[in-house]
């Protein structure tokens, strides 16, 4: 995978991220001591599984699903480390995970943002893996 498509693959999944955890937050009330890890995490995440997104057909969809799973575990987690080494309390390490999927979960409105953005990451990148490499 081109170095470009990977890190434009990390940035839609942070974007994700980033939706999911302004979706999880009260309306107006954005915590930005948590968006800023949230999306960090994710980024550091999409880039680490951008090759499961963006492959043709059944089986890149499957692919892409399991991407977005995995990326969503590796994200909170990440985002969950970087909160327990400020905050001096690994708990958070443990916790972010569980309360992400937990949202995901339980609402409907979380669970629409998160499928969206992540089939969205999908189909971006499987527009930029059909564009021949001369092009870039």
């Amino acid at each position: 995978m081109h170095i470009t498509h990977r890190l434009f693959a990390a940035t839609l999944i942070a974007m994700s991220g980033a939706s999911v955890m302004v979706a999880m937050t009260t309306p107006g009330h954005i915590d930005p001591e948590l968006l800023l890890p949230a999306a960090c995490g994710a980024f550091i995440a999409g880039a680490i599984s951008a090759p499961l997104f963006g492959h043709p057909a059944r089986q890149g969809a499957v692919m892409a699903a399991i991407g977005a799973i995995f990326a969503t575990a590796l994200g909170a987690a990440a985002a969950g480390l970087g909160l327990a080494l400020v905050a001096a309390d690994p708990v958070f390490f443990l916790i972010a995970p569980v309360m992400v999927g937990a949202s995901i979960l339980a609402m409907p409105h979380v669970l629409l943002v998160w499928v969206g953005t992540m089939a969205g990451a999908h189909l971006v990148m499987l527009f930029l893996r059909s564009i021949p490499d001369w092009v870039d």
